[in-house]
């Protein structure tokens, strides 16, 4: 009879272990003095170029640090601060205010049931800032007032001295950077305006209270009838709203005096060294290219199409 099974010839293994452990033998030292150099040594590596390169280099990031130590206090302890008073139980406690109030810009008249989107000091004229404002929705779509962009002064805060008039609410401006006259904004409907401010700039520079009033008994009386009316300035240019955005400007930004970007797309060097283009961004998902020089030869209707098509895109 046949029968089929299966062998296999193999030593049988165990596994056993030891209380000790058994490590390579290796040559070790400890250093327990500090090893001196000499002035010789210290000398080179004072006047060595890479050491100056380091200090050179991590400067910056030491005055950065030193700077913001003597801003902020690293060591407070803000959850303690946070719960002034809580060991009383009471989270109301003593409030500590850092930054105070120190001037308010108030214009009723331009101001009121407004709220504002953007602020910017003046480039070049100490103690002036501008400041768009926006209107509600409902305010928005029931009637079309006039947008502003207003400035105020330190010398005269009560009353705003220049107007800026806009075509739709602003969302953001800038001022150019080599000529501080020039304002470009971005309205909540696309669109790009373009100011110059040139003719007001000595208004602007010596911004003195309008109106005097003096009080008598419990009557205050305007010495000054006549009282001066803020200046508009009228928008000079406005972008054609089927070339603009088609949701509203969210920033805009100057580029540099130093290069321009040709419609290649590609940027290269600004011969006259003045900022002509700018940048701008909207939700709508594209970002545009501008440039304030405008072609004034007669073009055709498909030309001046094509040449909106490529300053814009």
């Amino acid at each position: 009879m046949q029968r089929d099974c299966g062998m296999q010839a193999v030593p049988r293994l165990q596994s056993s272990g030891a209380q000790t452990q058994w490590k390579f033998q290796r040559n070790i030292f400890t250093q327990y003095m500090p090893r001196q150099l000499s002035d010789e040594e210290k000398e080179n590596v004072l006047q060595s170029d890479s050491l100056k390169k380091f200090c050179t280099s991590v400067t910056p990031r030491i005055l950065h640090a030193l700077q913001q130590v003597q801003i902020a206090n690293v060591f407070v302890d803000s959850w303690r601060a946070l719960g002034a008073g809580a060991e009383d139980g009471d989270w109301a406690g003593k409030v500590y205010e850092d930054l105070a109030l120190y001037q308010a810009f108030t214009d009723q008249k331009y101001t009121n049931n407004r709220k504002i989107s953007t602020v910017n000091w003046h480039p070049t004229i100490y103690g002036v800032i501008a400041v768009a404002l926006m209107k509600e929705k409902e305010e928005r779509e029931r009637e079309s007032t006039p947008s502003f962009i207003l400035f105020y002064s330190f010398s005269d805060p009560s009353n705003s001295q220049l107007l800026l008039e806009c075509p739709d609410d602003i969302c953001a401006f800038e001022f150019c950077p080599s000529d501080p006259n020039i304002i470009v904004g971005g309205c909540i409907n696309g669109q790009v305006v373009l100011w110059d401010i040139s003719a007001h700039v000595t208004h602007l520079q010596g911004t003195e209270p309008r109106s005097k009033k003096v009080s008598i008994d419990t009557d205050t009386y305007d010495l000054d009838d006549n009282k001066e009316k803020t200046p508009t300035v009228h928008y000079c240019a406005l972008s054609a709203a089927e070339s603009s955005h088609k949701a509203p400007i969210t920033d805009i930004q100057w580029l540099p005096p130093t290069f321009e970007v040709t419609r290649t797309g590609s940027p290269v060097d600004n011969k006259y060294k003045i900022s002509v283009q700018f940048v701008t961004c909207s939700p709508d998902g594209l970002i545009m290219f501008w440039d304030l020089r405008v072609q004034k030869a007669t073009r055709t209707a498909s030309d001046r199409h094509e040449a909106d098509d490529d300053a814009t895109q």
